[in-house]
């Protein structure tokens, strides 16, 4: 089946909180998003982020775990962490760690970034070698974005926060053993209400392109290649330059999948910096 966590991780739990000051913003910020997952309306698990910019230093931790009926069918855990540097609009991760349990069974990536991207990766377990699986070169990990840095979406200077533009954009993700896109578009804007935000948000459409890793003719990859009910709802930080995700809604093979923020907290400045102490 199609590693859902990984994908999950990405964008909210991850994955899954999408922040970044632009250049000459001084301010530092800590934020807390408490998520929920559901599959066909029943609830899956629940995750957590935590991230803090001091600078232009950011540090970004993410986890995820079954809870309730998710627990009868799988026993998940997963726990990743990013670390980088922010220029202006440009995200350069330098480390990246990922250690999950399914059913007993773990997975673990390391990843440290050079000059050109990530050069040391290590995924266990390793793909099993198919002559049908396009290989993953050097070339393919240049520029990319290890799966939690990649939902730090930038908000250009002299831009609205919330517009088609907040949409408008090509996440290049490597996750250790996969290298892949998720084009985001313009869906619409909706007004939402949960603890910590009351107000609009902006919705994207999501596509999954896969480039390298993969095996074309499995029929996982396939449908999510072909997967046209994907969203993903953005909304701004206060009066700060950047977003971060509310809600992921995926349609599966088994159900619609939705992961959605049940709290959200946001310091900034002095407040931040003494909550990190």
């Amino acid at each position: 089946m199609f590693q859902l966590h990984r994908f999950a991780i990405g964008f909210c739990t991850a994955a899954t909180a999408a922040l970044i000051p632009l250049a000459g913003f001084a301010a530092d910020a800590r934020i807390g998003v408490v998520y929920r997952a559901s599959l066909g309306g029943f609830p899956l698990a629940k995750g957590t982020l935590s991230m803090v910019i001091q600078g232009d230093a950011y540090s970004t931790q993410v986890g995820l775990k079954t809870t309730g009926l998710g627990r009868i069918a799988i026993k998940s855990r997963t726990n990743a962490e990013a670390v980088g540097w922010l220029s202006g609009i440009k995200i350069s991760p330098t480390r990246y760690t990922m250690a999950a349990i399914t059913n007993k069974k773990p997975t673990n990536v390391r990843m440290s970034s050079g000059s050109s991207g990530f050069q040391k990766v290590n995924a266990k377990p390793r793909l099993k070698k198919r002559p049908d699986r396009v290989p993953v070169t050097g070339r393919h990990r240049n520029g990319t974005l290890d799966p939690v840095s990649a939902i730090l979406m930038p908000v250009p200077r002299h831009t609205k926060t919330l517009s088609r533009k907040a949409c408008a954009r090509t996440l290049p993700i490597f996750d250790g053993w996969t290298r892949y896109d998720i084009k985001l578009s313009y869906a619409g804007m909706r007004t939402v209400k949960i603890k910590g935000y009351k107000g609009k948000v902006v919705v994207c459409k999501i596509r999954w392109v896969p480039v390298a890793g993969h095996r074309p003719g499995k029929g996982n990859v396939k449908y999510m290649q072909n997967n046209r009910d994907m969203k993903i709802w953005l909304a701004p930080v206060g009066q700060l330059p950047y977003l971060v995700p509310l809600r992921i809604s995926i349609r599966t093979k088994v159900g619609q999948l939705v992961v959605d923020a049940r709290k959200v907290r946001v310091a900034t400045g002095r407040l931040a910096q003494a909550n990190t102490e």
